[in-house]
């Protein structure tokens, strides 16, 4: 197994199952890439006034920031109703949601 097959493992156990989680999930393993990388090309050279249209790391980055509190708030909810996940796997779950938006302990 390769080192970016392990450490994406270690960080991420179970694979995403919804497309924000799936967002998510791209954006942390590319979490050190700057907002400008292409990650998805629609058009070249179509349109005279924009000769690339698609998306770029930043911009998946402030649909997930629109996101994220939704996002968070699922994966909590999924956590806490799972009956089958083991401890590691709570822990990887709640890890992951904090990453997205932090819970913020009630007062």
């Amino acid at each position: 197994m390769i080192r970016l097959q392990r450490e994406t493992l270690a960080a991420h156990p179970t694979p995403p199952a919804t497309p924000l989680e799936a967002l998510a999930h791209v954006l942390a393993v590319f979490t050190d890439e700057p907002d400008e990388m292409v990650v998805i090309t629609a058009t070249t050279r179509i349109y005279p006034e924009a000769p690339w249209t698609g998306l770029r790391l930043g911009d998946l980055r402030r649909v997930l920031d629109d996101h994220a509190h939704a996002l968070a708030e699922r994966i909590r909810a999924w956590e806490h109703g799972a009956t089958t996940l083991l401890p590691l796997e709570r822990g990887a779950a709640k890890g992951a949601a904090n990453l997205i938006d932090p819970e913020v302990p009630s007062a």
